[in-house]
């Protein structure tokens, strides 16, 4: 786990994962997910009920509603929790399960374009 163990995280976290991205997904004892580096300062607070890890800059979480969205490894939230279900970017595309099941595929170019122009999302469906 990278040099994590010089640090004793033992009183704040009950499950510290493996890093992915740089960055590693915490538990904390109030049953919430976040995030650390890899000199254990939490850089994405422990505020989702489910989490993933990182890949290709983007994360999975979930909210206290049960929805999913994604968030790039600043925290900031690149699509809005409307997601009854997820998957994982394969080809650059994201299937995405809305609350009125409807099946959306979300592009993970439009949505890194997006955000670093601050546009709105654009999801194809």
């Amino acid at each position: 786990m990278e040099n994590i163990n010089k640090y004793n995280l033992k009183e704040e976290y009950l499950v510290i994962c493996n890093f992915k991205e740089g960055l590693a997904r915490v538990l904390n004892k109030e049953g919430l997910w976040g995030y650390i580096d890899s000199e254990a300062k939490e850089v994405i607070a422990c505020q989702y009920k489910g989490s993933c890890d990182f890949q290709g800059g983007l994360a999975k979480v979930k909210n206290e509603d049960n929805l999913w969205a994604f968030i790039d490894k600043e925290g900031k939230e690149i699509t809005s929790h409307k997601y009854k279900y997820v998957t994982d970017f394969k080809d650059d595309l994201s299937v995405a399960l809305t609350q009125d099941n409807e099946l959306n595929f979300i592009n993970k170019e439009v949505l890194l374009e997006n955000s670093l122009d601050s546009k709105k999302t654009k999801v194809l469906k």
